[in-house]
């Protein structure tokens, strides 16, 4: 009977670790480890993909959960490790194609380096990094657009026709050498014009004899939008008449815009199922260099990304 209790207890620890976990176990291996942010992943409707059953997985220490009077249980952890691109610095998780924000801290042979990772639209928030003598304060933000996806039937519903959000938390190892996941973290459901989640932590240590406390607070905000079907500058003239009407394409690289020499001011308009968005930029924006509009587009899924439409004089140099 002894056996059999024992077997029924480590079935339920493995089957908790196959999906995503609300609290971290306990690490032996990697006490020196730290949350740096989110990893962020879409599931349509009908999909849902667990992170264990990914096949890039690498073991990485080892996880111990106490299992009552029969003691302690150690097993191996299973990881996805960050893939970094050596010309660019992207850093990817194979097998998994999603939404980085995180702030890593890599020691390299000229000192110390803090990088913000990030493929996400900036949040109103900012992104900040502090530093003093007492220790760190981290901050970053960020938004993720979403939207009906390009095979929508006619009576989509952004509230009831939404997939899951997979947020999983970013470690990085002591050296800053190794970012990766270990699947925990918390999945959220759901659409409508928009949600939000974030976490924060405290790290107090030692150094040279003082004690110190850096912390870092990471917050996420999926925003709806609709999907595209044009864009287009109209410039006009102080008199109000219409000067130029430039269309683009709904594409990543937009091409840079110089409006006319008489141009007073000009709407960018962007076009969808839903009407047509206007923002005025007058001629000051651009009279000292250029200004920035962004765009955004959305993937088959609805999952969406900015770009941005540079507007000035020197937006051709």
């Amino acid at each position: 009977m002894r056996n059999k209790l024992l077997c029924l207890l480590l079935a339920a620890v493995l089957t908790a670790l196959t999906g995503c976990s609300l609290a971290r176990p306990e690490q032996k291996t990697a006490f020196e480890d730290r949350w740096i942010g989110f990893y962020v992943v879409y599931s349509p409707p009908g999909t849902y993909d667990t992170f264990s059953s990914n096949p890039n997985l690498v073991e990485m220490g080892t996880t111990s959960l106490d299992i009552g009077k029969y003691g302690a249980l150690t097993i191996p952890q299973k990881v996805l490790l960050g893939e970094e691109d050596p010309d660019t610095g992207d850093l990817t998780f194979p097998g998994l194609t999603g939404y980085s924000l995180f702030i890593r801290h890599k020691q390299e042979d000229y000192g110390p380096v803090t990088q913000v990772v990030s493929n996400m639209s900036p949040g109103e928030e900012g992104t900040t990094l502090n530093s003093s003598d007492q220790g760190t304060a981290e901050t970053a933000s960020g938004v993720i657009w979403w939207g009906p996806p390009l095979d929508a039937p006619a009576d989509w519903d952004s509230h009831y026709d939404a997939g899951v959000w997979h947020a999983y938390r970013v470690f990085e190892t002591a050296d800053g050498q190794t970012v990766y996941l270990d699947g925990s973290g918390n999945s959220y459901g759901g659409g409508g014009s928009g949600m939000g989640f974030s976490s924060d932590a405290t790290y107090t240590y030692t150094e040279n004899g003082e004690s110190r406390t850096d912390s870092i607070s990471v917050s996420v905000w999926v925003s709806y939008t609709p999907r595209l079907t044009g864009l287009r500058v109209v410039e006009f003239a102080g008199d109000s008449s219409v000067v130029n009407t430039t269309d683009l394409p709904l594409t990543g690289d937009l091409p840079a815009l110089v409006p006319a020499a008489d141009t007073a001011f000009l709407i960018v308009e962007e076009e969808s199922g839903e009407g047509v968005k206007r923002t005025l930029y007058p001629a000051s924006d651009w009279a000292d260099g250029t200004v920035s509009h962004e765009v955004v587009l959305l993937d088959e899924e609805g999952c969406g990304h900015g770009v941005y439409l540079t507007i000035g004089e020197e937006a051709d140099a």
